[in-house]
């Protein structure tokens, strides 16, 4: 923080309630020595009994609490005390979310989990906004948007000073001769960052040699201030050159809320990438653990214990929605990967039905909701081996299908062995009851839909969702915006039509990982679902109008790019073969 942030802070009364021991730990071992008051409870009642005492500046409150949960502590706390300013802490945030967050007289929402360097520019920001009076309410602030820029061609604006040109078109991966001298005349006293013979050298670009591929033009003298200082001749010249990519800092001015808006989610995908990355080994062990479990001949031998521990992994490292990018882009087994893939998905759209809608968690923790989804096949341990691994499909009413539809009843019988909660084998019973009980591909038999749980009404239509987009061998793989789509058609007749309205609210109709085709011809991956209307999530193009495949790859909100939108879905498959999700890996997002 600089001199005055921590002036502004030192004069601050705060208020922090959070479920999460570590979370308070940390927040009141940060601000101890900033704040003049700086308070950290567990509960929406504990603060509650607070708030006749000091006058607090600002409430931080995560929606996810024991007992009370923040909107309704919020509301609360605005009745008591009309003044107040109140900061929400939400895992995910959705218009219907937002809404209510206003109602509830949220100024801002930030993202969880709490750390002080996410919190202080939304501190900031409310205290600055108090003093003019210029209050929005429950605007999504963006974390980390204090770090360096780096930005594309497209977002230079004349707010900026360059410090380092990063990005650059083919041109410069094998510099010729005319390029060099160009370079050495135009960027006189700079440093380079090449690659030459296979290592990366830093020098003077007087220095830099033909077939050296450019990496970095940094540390300007002053009299290259013509390269620096950003107008809108320079961006025109920019592009021309070739120059894709750039560090920057800001003059004097603060930056908009816009550039806010698309530096954070600029961050959070790059974040996301790396994240994925990280997680394809751990889906590819998970699905030998669930092969050698479903391969137990031994009922008392069946011990999910090794799997457990990296399902809390995923857990605890929010890396549920990774695992369903790696399962879209990434061929797998049938069963196996099957299982995983439906538990992340699972988990991914739980967590976000809980938290926009306010229904009640019924999970222990985040890694029980993953694992009862992820063993909800676990009945299949007992068929023959040749129908668990078959590669044909079987005719409906054939005998394998027989043996096949005893599968949930036997799942629900071994969980209850295990000492699986009560929701875990309900979900295993009845994930393939059909919301019409009548239909004949509902099973097993049920007097009443009533028997089927909701959590277990969102697992048959995650399941149906992951075996259409899934790649088996006896069938084509569907679009997952194709699969979202024939779901639709079957809500009210096979599944609960409000439980699939927070299915698609919670995925969009365009899920993170699917290649899409835009209105421009170009191509693109969904990397984040749109917040306000779900036909228009956020991109990063890979393949430009031209049909050129590209090194760096433009991020664009296509609810803020209002002339561009989703023309049709794309099989990566058909298009980057079994390196899909290796392209996915490569992408340098600006």
């Amino acid at each position: 923080m600089n001199d005055i942030e921590t002036s502004i802070l030192g004069k601050s009364r705060i208020l922090l309630v959070d479920g999460e021991t570590s979370v308070r730990s940390a927040m009141v071992a940060y601000f101890k020595n900033i704040t003049r008051m700086f308070t950290a409870v567990k509960s929406a009642e504990e603060a509650l009994s607070l708030l006749d005492g000091p006058l607090w500046d600002i409430i931080v409150c995560n929606l996810k609490l024991p007992g009370m949960n923040g909107l309704e502590f919020c509301k609360k706390a605005r009745k008591l005390k009309p003044g107040i300013k109140l900061i929400l802490a939400s895992h995910y945030a959705n218009p219907s979310l937002k809404k209510k967050a206003a109602d509830c007289g949220i100024v801002e929402i930030i993202n969880t989990p709490l750390t002080p360097y996410r919190l202080i520019p939304s501190l900031i920001n409310v205290f600055s906004l108090l003093k003019t009076g210029n209050m929005p309410i429950a605007r999504m602030a963006e974390s980390g948007i204090d770090k360096p820029e780096t930005v594309s061609i497209l977002d230079l604006d004349e707010s900026m000073i360059i410090t380092a040109f990063v990005r650059f078109s083919n041109t410069y991966q094998k510099l010729v001769p005319q390029t060099c001298t160009w370079i050495q005349l135009n960027f006189k006293g700079a440093q380079a960052e090449i690659a030459r013979g296979g290592q990366k050298i830093n020098l003077p670009v007087d220095q830099i040699e033909p077939g050296d591929h450019l990496k970095r033009l940094y540390q300007f003298p002053i009299n290259l201030m013509k390269l620096t200082f950003v107008r809108k001749q320079l961006v025109k010249e920019l592009k021309k050159r070739g120059f894709l990519a750039f560090e920057v800092k800001r003059k004097p001015t603060e930056k908009t809320l816009f550039q806010k808006i698309r530096l954070g989610a600029i961050r959070r995908t790059e974040a996301f990438i790396g994240k994925v990355g990280e997680h394809i080994a751990v889906r590819d062990t998970i699905s030998d653990i669930l092969r050698t479990l479903f391969s137990s001949n031994d009922e008392e031998e069946i011990n999910p214990f090794d799997l457990v521990g990296h399902i809390n992994r995923i857990a605890e490292n929010g890396a549920a929605e990774a695992i369903s990018v790696i399962a879209a882009l990434k061929k797998g087994d049938q069963l196996y990967t099957h299982s995983i893939d439906v538990g992340a998905i699972y988990l991914t759209a739980y967590l976000r039905w809980v938290e926009a809608n306010g229904i009640v968690n019924n999970f222990k923790n985040d890694a029980e909701i993953m694992l009862s989804a992820v063993l909800h096949d676990i009945g299949k341990i007992w068929l023959p081996e040749g129908i668990r691994e078959s590669r044909v499909a079987f005719e409906t009413f054939g005998p394998e299908m027989t043996l096949l539809r005893e599968h949930p009843l036997d799942g629900a019988k071994l969980l209850s062995k295990l000492n699986m909660p009560d929701i875990a084998i309900n979900m295993a019973r009845y994930h393939h009851v059909k919301y019409d009980i009548l239909l004949t591909t509902s099973y097993p038999a049920v007097q009443s839909y009533d028997s089927v749980l909701l959590e277990t009404r969102l697992l048959a239509i995650v399941d149906m969702f992951q075996a259409l987009v899934g790649r088996r061998p006896y069938k084509r793989s569907w679009h997952p915006s194709d699969a979202m789509k024939y779901i639709h058609q079957l809500a009210g007749i096979e599944y609960d039509p409000r439980v699939w309205i927070a299915f698609r609210e919670a995925l969009g109709w365009h899920p993170v990982g699917s290649l899409v085709e835009l209105s421009d011809g170009s191509q693109a991956f969904v990397v984040e679902k749109a917040y306000n209307g779900l036909h228009r999530p956020s991109v990063v193009v890979t393949r430009n109008s031209y049909d050129e495949e590209l090194t760096h790859n433009t991020f664009i909100d296509l609810n803020t790019e209002k002339d561009i939108f989703i023309k049709s879905g794309l099989d990566p498959f058909k298009i980057y073969g079994d390196h899909s999700i290796n392209r996915f890996l490569q992408l340098q997002v600006s």
